[in-house]
C-alpha cells in the first residue's frame, strides 16, 4: 500500500514539474529583441506617463503610470541641473488590445531603471523657444506580461537608448517649467531557462524514487544482483 502511495507521490512530482516550466517554454528561453518607449506630459500638477514595450510578435501599451522617481522639476531655475538617472519603481497595470497599434490584452508588471548624465538647463532669452535637454542612457529592469492561461514574457529587461527632456520658458523671467520628456531604447529581453526550472522538479523525482527503492529491502523484497 505504501509503495503505491510512494508511487503516486512520484507521479504529482512529475505532473506540477512540468506543469511549472511549460509556460516557461511558451515564453522562450532565448533573448530576443524588445523596444521601450516612455513619455510623459504634464497636466497641472500631475505628470501623465504613458509605457510602449515592443516585442517581436507583439506589443502592450500602459496609460497613465506612476511618476518617475525622483522625478523632473516642474518648474525650474535658470542653471538647475537636470538629472536623467531615473526609475519607475515597481508599476502595473493592464494593456487593452489594439489592432491598428498592435497591443494585446495582458497584465503587465516590473520596474524600468534608466541610468545617464545629468544636463545644466539653459532658460532661452526668447520667450517663444525651448530648452531640450537630450543624452545616452543605459536601462535595465524586469517585466511580466501575461494572460490568466499565457505567459507572453517573464523575465528580465536591459539596452541602451536616447532620453530627452523638454523645458519652455515659464511666467517667471529666468524660469522654465516642464513641456515633457521621452525615453526611447532597444535592447533585449531574456527569459529564465526551462531546463534550470525543471532542475529543481527532476531533483524532487529522484529523491522520491530514491526513498521508494530504499524502502523496497525493508517489505523483505530484494532486488536482483547485477
Amino acid at each position: 500500500m505504501r509503495s503505491r502511495r510512494r508511487a503516486v507521490i512520484v507521479r504529482i512530482v512529475i505532473v506540477l514539474t512540468v506543469a511549472t516550466a511549460w509556460p516557461a517554454v511558451r515564453a522562450s528561453a532565448g533573448p530576443v529583441p524588445v523596444g521601450v518607449f516612455l513619455e510623459g506630459q504634464p497636466l497641472f500638477a500631475h505628470v501623465r506617463q504613458e509605457l510602449t514595450l515592443s516585442f517581436p510578435d507583439f506589443n502592450v501599451e500602459l496609460s497613465d503610470m506612476t511618476r518617475f522617481s525622483p522625478g523632473f522639476c516642474l518648474e525650474c531655475g535658470d542653471g538647475a541641473s537636470v538629472s536623467l538617472t531615473q526609475t519607475t519603481g515597481s508599476f502595473s497595470g493592464h494593456s487593452i488590445a489594439n489592432a491598428a497599434l498592435g497591443t494585446i490584452d495582458a497584465d503587465v508588471s516590473g520596474s524600468l531603471s534608466f541610468t545617464g548624465p545629468s544636463k545644466m538647463l539653459v532658460v532661452p532669452d526668447n520667450a517663444f523657444q525651448g530648452a531640450i535637454l537630450s543624452a545616452p542612457v543605459q536601462w535595465s529592469g524586469t517585466l511580466a506580461i501575461m494572460q490568466p492561461n499565457h505567459v507572453f514574457f517573464n523575465g528580465t529587461v536591459s539596452g541602451s537608448g536616447t532620453a530627452s527632456v523638454f523645458y519652455e520658458r515659464g511666467p517667471i523671467r529666468n524660469a522654465a517649467r516642464l513641456a515633457g520628456y521621452q525615453y526611447q531604447s532597444g535592447g533585449l529581453a531574456v527569459t529564465p531557462e526551462p531546463s534550470s526550472l525543471l532542475l529543481i522538479g527532476t531533483g524532487l523525482v529522484w529523491l522520491a524514487a530514491r526513498r521508494q527503492r530504499a524502502a523496497l529491502p525493508r517489505k523483505g523484497k530484494t532486488f536482483p544482483s547485477t
